[in-house]
C-alpha cells in the first residue's frame, strides 16, 4: 500500500466522518428532497417513468436499506439531484491499518514472550502502536483471518 493512495483516500474520506451530512432524514432522502421541493408522488413518478405507487415502495424501501443505488440515481436525476456515495471509515485509514497490524501480531508477540520466557531468555519487549511505521508493514495476509 502506498503512502500516497492511503493519504488520498483519507483526505476525501475525513470530511465525512465527524460530520452530520451522512445522517439520513428520518423519513429518507427521497421524502425529503421530493416534498421540500413540492413534488407529489404522482409528479415524481411520471419524471422517473414509473407509477405513484412504485415510488412510494421506493421511499420505504429506501428506509429499510433494500432500495439499490441505480434506483436511487434514477431518482434522484428526476428531481435534480444526484446520489453521493460513500463508505466512510470511523477512523482514519492509517489508524485502522496499524490497529489491525498490532493486533494480528499481538499475539505472536505474546508466544514468543512466553517461550523466551521459559528458555531462560531475557523477556522480549513488547511493542505498542506508536512503533509501527505504515511504511513498515507488510499488507500480505494483514486482512485474513
Amino acid at each position: 500500500m502506498e503512502r500516497y493512495q492511503i493519504d488520498r483516500i483519507e483526505f476525501r474520506t475525513a470530511k465525512f466522518r465527524d460530520s452530520d451530512i451522512k445522517a439520513t432524514p428520518i423519513g429518507g432522502w427521497v421524502t425529503t428532497i421530493r416534498s421540500t421541493l413540492g413534488m407529489t408522488l404522482a409528479q415524481l413518478a411520471k419524471r422517473v417513468g414509473t407509477n405513484a405507487s412504485r415510488i412510494n415502495r421506493i421511499e420505504k424501501d429506501e428506509i429499510s436499506g433494500s432500495v439499490t443505488l441505480k434506483t436511487l440515481q434514477s431518482v434522484a436525476a428526476a428531481m435534480d439531484s444526484e446520489l453521493v456515495y460513500a463508505i466512510v471509515p470511523k477512523k482514519n485509514i492509517e489508524s485502522i491499518i496499524i490497529d489491525r497490524y498490532f493486533t494480528k501480531h499481538l499475539e505472536k508477540d505474546r508466544q514468543i514472550s512466553k517461550h523466551m520466557k521459559l528458555e531462560g531468555q531475557g523477556v522480549r519487549e513488547g511493542f505498542n502502536t506508536d512503533n509501527i511505521r505504515i511504511e513498515d508493514i507488510n499488507f500480505k495476509g494483514l486482512w485474513d483471518d
